[in-house]
């Protein structure tokens, strides 16, 4: 009977570190998508690229505030409005964007979103800055790594 006992408790230790490795996982896969996203994101003003957004079992459909053209012109010449009109370095808004992902779980759907009205254009290739399809090209590139990751 002990036997059975410590079998039975030998196996729930082995399902939860399974599960909390397919969490690491999904959470890396997802962190991998968004910096992709967000970095390969042609930039004008950055309000399209600061628009990226993670959301847990349901798509995050918000849009931050568009800059004022008084704004746009200012910091056009230098690195958009993410980093200048909010007084933020990327890497800072990475951070607080990817700090909700520690929550998902095992069965849940994890959203990456940009619901800026003129992202489908970047993708469709207008900005030189990136090529066509883009987004593609990142889901492409991080579904390729996938191996790596589980691995990791």
């Amino acid at each position: 009977m002990s036997d059975i006992i410590s079998f039975k408790a030998d196996l729930n230790r082995f399902a939860e570190s399974i599960d909390a490795k397919v969490q690491d996982v999904i959470r890396r896969i997802v962190i991998e998508l968004f910096n992709r996203f967000t970095f390969e994101n042609p930039v004008d003003t950055g309000y399209s690229q600061s628009n990226w957004r993670i959301n847990i079992n349901e798509p995050d459909t918000t849009v931050s505030t568009p800059p004022t053209s008084q704004e746009r012109d200012a910091n056009k010449s230098k690195k958009g409005w993410i980093n200048n009109a909010l007084g933020a370095d990327l890497s800072e808004i990475v951070g607080l964007t990817t700090i909700g992902i520690g929550r998902v779980e095992s069965g849940d759907s994890v959203y990456v979103t940009n619901s800026v009205d003129y992202v489908r254009y970047l993708n469709e290739g207008t900005s030189k800055q990136a090529p066509s399809g883009w987004i593609q090209i990142a889901i492409a590139q991080v579904v390729a790594q996938v191996n790596d990751i589980v691995a990791a």
